[in-house]
């Protein structure tokens, strides 16, 4: 697209390059892709189970594998709390104008789930996708759909070249489907999908390795927010606009991924807030959110059960009770942190002053946002290198009193380990260099974490350049970004 001065709009730019190539998503593709040729090669269907964070990009996933296959394909979504016959009856009409050869013909609406598939999927005579979206949903409104399902996969469908997707965004619901005391059982094969990768938000930002890490610090990976990025803009500038914006994907996504994860909780979102402010200990948690005792607890144990919080525990060769929380997401733990407790002034308009507050804030706490991730790169890096001998687990190391912290301890085991055998530190500053006086400070935690030894390596990961010596490995961004090709959970 061509503005009035003549200028490419970037924005469209960068979301036609990223549709093209649909960056970050060969291995998802692929594996969809060998799904079908099995189907193909043995002549009976196959069933995934496809689960991510909501919003990350599952739907426009599958529709855009249905359009590279030519494969024909019933795509139906259920809306939440729907009644089981509506829910039918809407299958009926997607199947009736699909691409699916006489699915559903002369049906107004089916009796039960299994007469559905059965129906839309009895004149296939090659591979078809019938997609059952938001599938949590639907074992709101009906809990015999799983069994249904199964007795109709054993039955007929498993017979037939069929690929049948269940997605879902309730993560916990998804992955206890294909558990052993479950009707899909061994029917259902799991599927994660993922954020992008920080390689990935590169392709579409088009930032330097330093600046991708801090765009993935505000993005989360998720395709519907970064794809707003213009390309080589600062993240100064794009929050600047964004936060303007009341219906920016990046304002609406977290409201809306939180609400539909806790529609009805009392306690569940203060204590969410608290820890997404960045509160990570249980009685500082307890004094921000006014939540607290057994409530506390609950609401912990909700969030961690959800895994939109993870818990750390200080990690060495020493069992540990010190423990610390934070938000899972890097996206949401930005929301938490800048924007749901502004929403109200961005929906009336005062964006600017919104905007003034976040940078006011956020060149400190950038350093933070993009610790868990520099961390994982850093674990990814020296395992493809095999820099460290015996790494199989990576954390962090703190004393209660919080007058040592070590940002990456790596062991050789979890959760408590027999060695510890690297430990590092995060430097995220702007101009001053990774120095001595940073260097002294590593080398006497190697004196203090439980586990280490005269070979525990040292590591520095830094922003800017590392002016002293002693440090055994050094990792810049530019060495860090696409660690590797094996694929990327947000940390």
């Amino acid at each position: 697209m061509v503005g009035c001065d003549g200028e490419i709009n970037t924005h469209t730019l960068v979301y036609n390059i990223w549709v093209s190539n649909f960056s970050g998503r060969t291995v998802d593709l692929n594996r969809l892709s060998e799904a079908v040729a099995e189907i193909e090669r043995t002549g009976r269907g196959a069933m995934l189970a496809l689960r991510g964070r909501r919003q990350v990009g599952k739907s426009r996933l599958v529709e855009e594998f249905c359009e590279r296959s030519g494969r024909a394909s019933v795509r139906f979504a259920a809306a939440r709390r729907q009644e089981p016959n509506a829910a039918l009856a809407d299958f009926a009409e997607t199947a009736r104008s699909s691409d699916v050869p006489n699915a559903a013909a002369g049906e107004d609406r089916f009796s039960s789930w299994s007469q559905a598939l059965e129906s839309v999927t009895a004149d296939a005579d090659a591979p078809i996708v019938v997609v059952l979206d938001e599938f949590p949903w639907l074992i709101e409104m009906d809990e015999s759909i799983e069994g249904l399902i199964q007795r109709s996969w054993d039955r007929v469908l498993s017979r037939r070249p069929v690929l049948l997707l269940l997605i879902g965004s309730d993560l916990v619901m998804m992955e206890a489907l294909t558990t052993h005391d479950r009707p899909l059982f061994d029917r259902a094969r799991p599927m994660h999908v993922a954020p992008l990768d920080p390689a990935a938000i590169s392709d579409i930002v088009g930032l330097d390795a330093a600046g991708t890490f801090e765009a993935y610090a505000i993005t989360g990976g998720f395709p519907n927010v970064a794809l707003r990025w213009q390309l080589g803009e600062s993240d100064v500038s794009f929050l600047t606009r964004e936060l303007q914006d009341p219906l920016s994907a990046l304002v609406v996504s977290g409201e809306r991924s939180i609400n539909a994860e806790f529609p009805d909780d009392a306690f569940a979102r203060p204590v969410l807030n608290a820890i997404g402010y960045g509160e990570r200990e249980f009685k500082s948690i307890a004094q921000r959110s006014g939540v607290g005792g057994s409530s506390l607890e609950r609401a912990l144990d909700q969030l961690l059960a959800k895994q939109v919080i993870v818990r750390e525990r200080a990690y060495s060769t020493a069992a540990s009770k010190v423990t610390a929380y934070r938000v899972a997401d890097p996206y949401l733990r930005f929301w938490l942190r800048y924007i749901g407790r502004n929403l109200t002034m961005i929906e009336r308009g005062a964006g600017p002053r919104v905007v003034d507050r976040v940078l006011a804030d956020w060149t400190h706490w950038q350093g933070l946002a993009v610790e868990p991730t520099v961390r994982e790169a850093v674990m990814r890096r020296v395992i493809r290198d095999d820099a460290v001998p015996e790494a199989a687990e990576v954390g962090r190391w703190w004393k209660r009193d919080n007058s040592v912290e070590v940002d990456i301890v790596i062991g050789d085991r979890a959760p408590v380990a027999h060695a510890i055998n690297a430990i590092g530190s995060i430097k995220w500053h702007h101009t001053a260099p990774f120095d001595f006086a940073e260097a002294s400070a590593l080398h006497h935690a190697r004196s203090v974490v439980p586990g280490t030894h005269p070979g525990t390596v040292t590591i520095a990961a830094s922003k800017t350049p590392v002016e002293t010596t002693g440090i055994d490995l050094v990792y810049r961004p530019a060495d860090l970004l696409g660690a590797d090709e094996l694929g990327y959970d947000s940390p």
